[in-house]
């Protein structure tokens, strides 16, 4: 059974002050009675809500028609369910009055419990091993913990900085974002350098979302995939050149997953756009302005799709979403293209709401789509699911996921900077300088709250933070560099 769970926004700010959903109903039922006495309306009957005991599915669905609860009247936002992690407490409320036992753990309190079991079950799932060769199931496990070591490097300049050993493997929560953050900074400079030379004056960042049944099955069909890569390719083309060929330099990453949902398979493209093309030896730019004509891409690549036979009866994709950068943020390094490139490891850890140690379950956020007469509403709620499946869905995640392959001729951007027809800005040297002493050090991994201005909403992050011998915490990145060379043998003692 589902639990249909009602609430406005005026209704949720006032339940934000409450401790329990019990105080919280019993004075929504005061004020209702009050009012209902000053009127003289009478309020029509309903049944009342019923909690959820199937623990395979926890979702909080908000319907419409019926279900409502006596206390809770209706409002212009209905139907209206908020995110999970804007209102925690009642959240907690409804989680304490369902029929899980034991304690619940939410995420800013203690995430490592739940993380601790999940990365030993993606270690089986994947066959993490240690071999007399490599230790990789160690340095995995390692990686994820709340505490270890590193190494504090000294230099005859004075300077100090971090040496924190990383696995690498591509399903840690802690490195799989490290290779596609490196991507994104280097389509970066590759950006700058073609607007220091004149070449473009912005970048363009487009987001092409499919119909559902596509973008589900897109997911895990790898054929279906390159017909959609190909479609978007040339579309784009046709749309800056007036010609399908590749010509233009474009950077696509496919995302499998959205951010409210870590268990909806939605297959989705996030590219980013540099409207320039190589005739011979010279660039020619090839901007469409200072608006792109989002209704010509979207026939462009309905009428392709239609004609590969990929779409059925009245699907339709829907305008993309378009927005540019201009050449100053791309200069100052304003683009953000970490989101674009993200690999959703913080997306998977943050989705974890609650947590029951006793139970092995864990609360996640989850959305869906509901038909509103004929409109399309996405409703969020939370999903109950084993640590086991969410390792499972995680897994799928990072195996589904395709690498990124670049179009155009930003696919051979090594080769142009050979050319010299793309000059990169040389990183900053450090100076000349000797490592005189390695220590070890303690490495402390915390769950911190953060203020997002742009979304007005607190979020957590995960910080890393060295402890000297006399206690001092140095957050690595803004207190400490992390330093990314090695260490020479003859340094270790």
């Amino acid at each position: 059974m589902q639990t249909n769970f009602y609430v406005s926004k005026r209704w949720q700010r006032l339940a934000s002050h409450f401790s329990s959903l019990d105080e919280f109903l019993s004075w929504q039922s005061r004020q209702i009675q009050s009012k209902k006495a000053q009127q003289g309306e009478a309020l029509q009957s309903r049944p009342a809500v019923s909690l959820n005991n199937d623990r395979s599915n926890a979702f909080f669905q908000n319907g419409h028609d019926d279900g409502l609860p006596p206390t809770l009247p209706s409002s212009p936002f209905w139907p209206w369910y908020p995110r999970p992690d804007e209102r925690r407490s009642l959240v907690r409320s409804w989680v304490r009055h369902s029929d899980f036992l034991g304690d619940w753990e939410d995420y800013s309190s203690s995430p490592w419990s739940w993380k601790q079991r999940f990365i030993e079950a993606v270690a089986d799932l994947v066959g993490l091993e240690d071999t007399e060769y490599a230790l990789k199931r160690t340095n995995f496990e390692r990686c994820n913990k709340k505490i270890s070591t590193a190494q504090l490097v000294h230099f005859n300049n004075g300077d100090k900085e971090v040496k924190i050993y990383r696995c690498g493997n591509k399903y840690c929560l802690d490195c799989v974002d490290r290779k596609r953050k490196k991507e994104a900074m280097q389509i970066r400079r590759i950006a700058q350098a073609l607007v220091r030379f004149g070449v473009i004056n912005k970048a363009w960042r487009i987001v092409v979302t499919f119909p559902d049944r596509i973008a589900a099955k897109a997911c895990s069909d790898r054929e279906l995939q390159k017909v959609l890569f190909e479609v978007v390719r040339k579309a784009l083309n046709k749309i800056f050149t007036a010609k399908v060929k590749s010509r233009i330099g474009i950077a696509p990453w496919a995302h499998l997953v959205g951010d409210t949902d870590m268990f909806r398979d939605r297959f989705h493209l996030h590219l980013f756009v540099l409207p320039c093309y190589l005739d011979g030896d010279k660039w020619v730019n090839c901007d469409v302005g200072e608006k792109l004509n989002v209704s010509e891409l979207r026939n462009l690549i309905n009428k392709m799709l239609a004609k590969k036979g990929v779409l059925q009866g009245d699907e339709q994709v829907i305008n993309p979403q378009v927005r540019w950068v201009d050449d100053k943020k791309i200069l100052d390094g304003k683009i953000n293209l970490r989101y674009d490139s993200r690999g959703f490891d913080k997306s998977f850890v943050q989705a974890v709401k609650y947590y029951n140690k006793g139970e092995n379950i864990m609360l996640v956020g989850q959305s869906k789509k509901v038909n509103i007469g004929k409109e399309k509403e996405i409703q969020f709620g939370v999903k109950a699911v084993t640590v086991e499946q969410f390792a499972e869905r995680w897994v799928w995640l990072r195996d589904n996921t395709p690498r990124l392959q670049y179009w155009g001729w930003l696919n051979s951007w090594e080769k142009l900077v050979e050319q010299g027809l793309i000059c990169l800005e040389q990183e900053q040297e450090q100076e000349d300088r000797e490592i005189v002493g390695v220590e070890e050090v303690r490495l402390e991994k915390c769950i911190e709250r953060q203020f997002d201005k742009n979304e007005q909403t607190v979020k957590f992050v995960m910080k890393e933070y060295v402890v000297l011998e006399n206690g001092q915490r140095l957050e690595v990145g803004k207190d400490i560099k992390e330093f990314r060379g090695s260490i020479p043998p003859k340094c270790v003692s």
